[in-house]
């Protein structure tokens, strides 16, 4: 009876964890769309209620203040926001790792704009709330694939270059994609219930920025064509 007892209550407490992860899922998301249209100081824990579908006191239960869901809601924008980008490895064909972080960038754009928003909107404000992050976490692991491109230029794959200026130029291709989406619709003649290409846009910035940073081909590195 005793092992029955003890199983029972660690099924009640597993049930306990998943309903609290699902509940907080639901706030973090009804807090991104909030603070994305409205911003840290235009936000209330009431509007972030309503959209939750969730009593207000269950969102302070869980987060406390609405600055600390804010600061939860910008820990798992960064998350997601450099997962992408470890995946790039010394090994890998830079044709191939390139295309592909900036098809991941463009996902990411594409299914989390409002986290896009919400990040953009903090650099706006002057980055204080992820400083830390941006000076250390970010900083180190750009670091590590700067090395990675250098090894790159001395194999003659890629032209030599400041590798935070290309991280840069891809973050900000892909992310205006889900920040000035207006923009985007308008400039390229769709209404505003169609959908952007995103993958299309992806292929494009892919194709410029590769032809930028790749090496001429073999037998090609002096700009001039090889006999055919």
């Amino acid at each position: 009876m005793a092992r029955i007892a003890v199983v029972s209550q660690a099924g009640a407490a597993a049930a306990k964890a998943r309903l609290r992860e699902a509940s907080e899922t639901r706030i973090l998301d009804a807090a991104a769309t909030v603070f994305a249209r409205l911003g840290l100081s235009g936000a209330t824990m009431a509007e972030i209620a309503r959209e939750a579908d969730t009593p207000t006191a269950t969102i302070h239960y869980y987060f406390g203040t609405k600055h600390r869901l804010y600061q939860a809601v910008l820990a798992d924008t960064l998350r997601l926001w450099v997962r992408e980008i470890e995946s790039i490895g010394p090994e890998d064909e830079p044709r191939t790792a390139i295309a592909a972080y900036i098809a991941a960038k463009m996902r990411f754009s594409r299914l989390h704009p409002e986290a896009s928003r919400i990040f953009a909107g903090e650099m706006l404000a002057g980055g204080g709330n992820v400083r830390e992050f941006l000076a250390g976490d970010l900083r180190l692991l750009i670091e590590r694939k700067a090395a990675i491109l250098a090894t790159w230029v001395a194999r003659g794959l890629i032209r030599p270059m400041a590798p935070e200026h290309l991280f840069f130029l891809i973050w900000g291709a892909t992310e205006f994609y889900a920040n000035f989406a207006p923009e985007v619709r308008a400039v390229t003649g769709l209404a505003e219930d169609e959908p952007i290409d995103f993958d299309g846009a992806a292929l494009g910035i892919a194709d410029i920025v590769l032809n930028g940073c790749l090496a001429p081909e073999s037998g090609d590195r002096d700009g001039h064509s090889p006999d055919r």
